[in-house]
């Protein structure tokens, strides 16, 4: 029951400031507690890890590389929407990002597929479509 609506909050609110994120976080993290049976004051990072549940943080990131890497309809959006450019370098240098990420002036615009995509599949640069599991498990023990 509690999964299906950390979903739904995880693409409604996590564009949203980091007070309402820490708000859902801190409800993710007693419900946690109550399906571990937990005391009030324990850490939770076992108990996530325990029962494979990832992180509100973490959760619009796994969604958005979940959809692009094993949705054809979801991928052929993106590339038309996002406006995807491979990084193009006459030099190699170690910290080289594959993907152009654009650069805006507003935090509305941070929040759009067109910055977000780059960013993210930047920072997974090193996976390769990997498994389902595989991305899972890489979410859930961060």
């Amino acid at each position: 029951l509690f999964v299906s609506r950390t979903n739904y909050c995880s693409l409604v609110w996590l564009t949203t400031t980091k007070t309402n994120i820490e708000k859902i976080s801190l409800l993710q993290k007693k419900a946690i507690r109550h399906i571990a049976n937990l005391e009030y004051l324990t850490h939770t990072r076992q108990a996530f890890q325990r029962y494979n549940v990832v992180k509100i943080q973490d959760m619009y990131e796994f969604r958005i590389l979940l959809s692009y890497y094993y949705s054809s309809g979801f991928k052929s959006m993106v590339e038309g929407t996002a406006l995807l450019k491979e990084n193009t370098h006459s030099v190699n240098t170690r910290n080289t990002d594959k993907w152009l990420v654009p650069f805006f002036r507003t935090d509305y615009k941070l929040q759009t597929l067109e910055y977000i995509l780059p960013t993210i599949l930047n920072k997974y640069n090193d996976i390769k479509k990997p498994a389902k599991t595989t991305l899972r498990r890489l979410f859930v023990m961060t």
